[in-house]
């Protein structure tokens, strides 16, 4: 069986393999690894093509198996937060270069999610018992329908509670103001390194 062979080039650094050594070590990676991401760098910039078109043109269904060296303590940091996240560590990465990482899923989420699916069955049957009332109108039918309460409970009040459950689910789902901030500061604190 015959092995794919990797692409190698010899570099005359010409008196620049110290400053290599010292931003690779300041980084945290190989001298190999740095060149290469530099190499990628200089590359894409003749590509227009934006991150969020790469993600769309890949296949969704498809996963790629993908090796991270990270220190001990960080591995420990993403194995624990994509629990509390009820996701996978790739999903969990996944949503960090995506710009929102995954939240934890918290009992008050978890009630508030169930109390949203419960207010959604209502509100689907009270569609269902609004176009009845719609139907017998049509039918000249004057029957004793109460077309504003569901329930005992008014319409305007189910709808209301209803979305004041849909918006505590989006605002919990949202990353915090703070963390969206703080990713701003650090994609100009880079854009301003090279």
């Amino acid at each position: 069986m015959v092995g794919r062979q990797r692409d190698r080039v010899c570099i005359d650094l010409r008196g620049l393999g110290a400053q290599l050594q010292a931003r690779a070590d300041a980084c945290g990676m190989t001298t190999a690894a740095l060149v290469r991401s530099s190499l990628i760098h200089h590359l894409s910039e003749s590509s227009d093509e934006p991150d969020a078109l790469i993600v769309a043109g890949a296949p969704k269904d498809d996963c790629l198996k993908v090796t991270l060296r990270i220190p001990v303590g960080y591995a420990l940091l993403l194995a624990r937060r994509a629990r509390k996240a009820e996701t996978s560590q790739g999903r969990y990465v996944a949503g960090l270069l995506d710009g929102f990482p995954p939240r934890p899923i918290t009992p008050a989420l978890e009630q508030v999610v169930s109390a949203l699916v419960g207010s959604t069955y209502q509100l689907a049957a009270l569609s269902g018992d609004i176009n009845a009332h719609l139907r017998a109108l049509r039918a000249g039918e004057r029957g004793g329908f109460d077309l504003y309460r569901v329930n005992s409970e008014p319409v305007p009040g189910l709808i209301q509670r209803h979305l004041s459950l849909a918006s505590q689910v989006v605002a919990a789902l949202q990353p915090e103001r703070r963390e969206r901030r703080d990713a701003a500061v650090i994609r100009r604190a880079e854009g301003k390194k090279t």
